[in-house]
């Protein structure tokens, strides 16, 4: 028997409603599944733990729908297949900001900035030389669900003052996406989008993860309006 164990860290007093996704998750699991939540003793808790019993690793990840890491030619063809037979999971806001479209684009188009507006990033940084485009290549430290995440990307398509592209090479799953900006009354309208292949613990919290990202997002293009607003 394995007794797999993770560690989530959840903003000061919102361990409660961490506690909450991880129950909805824990419904749609089989009734014999050992499955544990765990927190601090009292008070304003932000630690929670799960704990799952399994007889074995592979059984664990055949519970939680993980591929086999195998680098085979089967593998990675059946991989392959299995990527573009799969929708991937889309969010997308917008908001309008009262500011020209160099100067947007200028702020929101630079990875370095992305923590001062973008509040599930902890860490971003440009790991290539010469400037911002195609090629470019960054690493993200985010939060998710409690969990920190390290992704390593690169910028696929760049376009000043108008757009860019991006996709991950490393991390939990698949993810790509970008940022556009366009003329529009009253300034620029600004839109965030990404696409993403959700699996292993995500997956079973898929709709939950949605969810976040996109109420994240939202509040993100609010606070990156407000921020170069206020810089007017």
């Amino acid at each position: 028997m394995i007794l797999v164990r993770d560690v989530f860290q959840a903003k000061y007093g919102k361990g409660d409603e961490l506690v909450a996704l991880f129950k909805e998750i824990g419904q749609k699991w089989p009734q014999d599944y050992a499955y544990r939540i765990l927190t601090d003793v009292s008070g304003q808790f932000f630690t929670v733990v799960t704990e799952e019993e399994v007889e074995s690793l592979a059984e664990w990840e055949r519970r939680f729908g993980m591929a086999s890491r195998g680098d085979s030619g089967h593998g990675r063809a059946a991989r392959h297949k299995r990527q573009k037979m799969i929708k991937m999971a889309k969010v997308e806001v917008s908001t309008v900001i009262n500011r020209p479209i160099e100067e947007v684009f200028t702020f929101a188009g630079d990875i370095n900035n992305n923590p001062q507006w973008q509040s599930g990033v902890l860490e971003a940084r440009v790991t290539s030389e010469g400037p911002i485009g195609v090629g470019t290549t960054y690493r993200y430290v985010s939060q998710l669900l409690g969990r920190q995440i390290e992704t390593d990307g690169e910028i696929t398509e760049y376009e000043s003052n108008r757009k860019y592209s991006f996709k991950s090479t490393s991390g939990p799953f698949p993810i790509e996406g970008g940022l556009t900006c366009e003329a529009a009354e009253g300034g620029t309208k600004v839109t965030l989008a990404v696409e993403a292949d959700i699996s292993g613990f995500f997956k079973m919290a898929e709709p939950l993860v949605i969810r976040t990202i996109k109420k994240q997002f939202e509040a993100d293009v609010g606070k990156l309006k407000d921020l170069l607003e206020a810089q007017a």
